[in-house]
């Protein structure tokens, strides 16, 4: 009978030896391999786990139970270690790269100021495919961006702007359009110029500029300010500011005086909005003066902070004045002489000067603002067709103010001739400051103003007839005051 018990107990103590070794065998193999274990091995090993415990309940009583419990448990912590390896290594084959963050606000930012897809993934640091991506998960389609304007459309608000400004060209045009939120083509904008003022476009291609070079290292860098007095005549002071690097217009103000405080509230709306500028470069007018004692008790400015020279140093701004005058105050300056020639208006009359400035003072803002805002979105060949704004933009990305191994930017000394070009055109306005009288007492009143405001609620909108009555009514009030 123990012969026949020593007979049925030898094979199972072979069998679970042969398992202990199979097992020990599997721990080495995959503890030392690399991350190959496929599924299948998992799913035979639990197969073994489940054997084991079978075989483990028929050897209660027996003297290999013992033996059956650790084997059980050395099958249970082969497949906890074969489970550990799979979940690693289904983790390191789905690791990718974290999603870059990039907000939508960030993308309708660029596409509404009409960035190209490679200058987006350039600013965004991130490639172009994915800028397309994020753009389609916006919703955001560049391809459906133009406007669905019919060219009858397109002719009318062209004819409305070149009677505003009636010298602009396909670029400054088309700019006007950009600034309104209106993407158009510009054969379309082209094709409508050609078909409202043929003569006109003829006569620009006339008019062609030979390019020069210009150079500053960033936005900011250098600010060139200046006052334009082409309807000094008649007492109307533009004051303008542009941006040396991206040649975007900061500020365009017209007023009635040329004080250094209006110049100095002009400047700081300036700062206010775009930052402070590392340098100001302007011609010696008392005008300037405030600004400069502004830049140089900055606590962040100061020495050489303020560039000062000769009004043909100062081309930035002055091939600016071209522009403006072509485009918006040539007009004024044409109908104002045509007013005296004709009788209606006294250029020595205090009270026809206040006339004039109260109905045409806010039309001729207005004109400058539309300007401004084309010019910032009108694209500059010399610049890869970027508009000022884009050129801005980028400036600032890739050009930190706070970097100090830039030296145009940290507020260090610096050259008297910098930012000037010296092959730029010539200035032919002198350097002398130019005063503008006040009006008299009787003028000053807060009473006219308001007078004025109540009488020419219902009239014209047609400017030289709400300039005769009120030139009336002015003379009215001036002589019963």
């Amino acid at each position: 009978m123990a012969v026949a018990v020593n007979e049925q107990e030898n094979p199972r103590e072979n069998l679970i030896n042969e398992m202990e070794e199979l097992v020990e065998d599997l721990k080495e193999h995959f503890t030392n391999a690399p991350f190959n274990v496929k599924l299948v091995y998992f799913n035979d090993c639990e197969d073994m786990l489940s054997n084991c415990i079978l075989l483990e309940r028929d050897m209660v009583g027996t003297s290999h139970e013992e033996a059956m419990g650790d084997m059980v448990s050395s099958v249970r912590d082969l497949v906890a270690m074969l489970e550990n390896r799979i979940i690693q290594e289904c983790r390191i084959r789905t690791r990718r790269r974290p999603r870059i963050d990039i907000s939508s606000a960030q993308l309708q930012f660029l596409t509404r100021h009409d960035f190209i897809l490679s200058d987006m993934a350039r600013l965004l640091q991130c490639s172009v495919c994915t800028v397309q991506r994020r753009l389609a998960e916006i919703g955001v389609t560049r391809s459906r961006r133009y406007s669905t304007l019919s060219d009858a459309e397109i002719d009318e608000q062209v004819a409305a702007i070149q009677r505003m400004h009636p010298d602009s060209g396909c670029r400054i045009t088309e700019g006007i359009f950009r600034s309104s939120g209106q993407i158009i083509q510009r054969r379309r904008i082209r094709g409508a110029l050609h078909r409202v003022d043929p003569l006109g476009s003829q006569r620009r291609l006339t008019r062609a500029l030979h390019r020069r070079v210009y150079s500053v290292p960033s936005p900011n860098a250098l600010w060139h300010m200046d006052s334009n007095h082409k309807l000094i005549r008649w007492r109307f002071v533009i004051h303008g500011l542009i941006d040396g690097f991206s040649r975007m217009i900061l500020h365009l103000h017209v007023s009635n005086n040329n004080k250094a405080d209006t110049v100095l509230r002009c400047f700081q709306q300036s700062v206010e909005r775009y930052g402070l500028p590392s340098r100001v470069r302007s011609d010696m007018g008392g005008e300037n003066t405030l600004v400069a004692q502004f830049m140089l008790h900055h606590p962040l400015r100061g020495p050489g902070c303020m560039l000062t020279g000769r009004s043909v140093h100062n081309q930035r701004i002055e091939r600016l004045w071209r522009d403006v005058f072509t485009e918006c105050t040539s007009y004024y300056y044409s109908l104002f002489y045509a007013l005296e020639d004709s009788g209606l208006l006294d250029q020595s009359s205090e009270a026809d000067i206040f006339a004039l400035q109260f109905v045409f003072m806010e039309d001729i803002q207005q004109q400058l603002t539309q300007f401004k805002d084309g010019w910032n979105h009108h694209k500059m060949r010399t610049s890869h067709n970027r508009t000022p704004m884009q050129q801005w933009i980028m400036g600032l990305q890739h050009h930190s103010l706070s970097n100090p191994n830039d030296n145009a930017v940290n507020g260090l000394l610096v050259d008297n001739d910098y930012g000037i070009d010296w092959e730029g055109p010539v200035c032919t306005d002198g350097d002398h400051t130019i005063a503008v009288p006040e009006f008299i007492e009787e003028l000053q009143n807060p009473l006219v103003t308001e007078t004025l405001k109540d009488q020419l609620q219902s009239v014209s909108d047609d400017k030289v007839i709400r300039y005769i009555l009120a030139r009336d009514i002015t003379n009215f009030l001036v002589r019963n005051y």
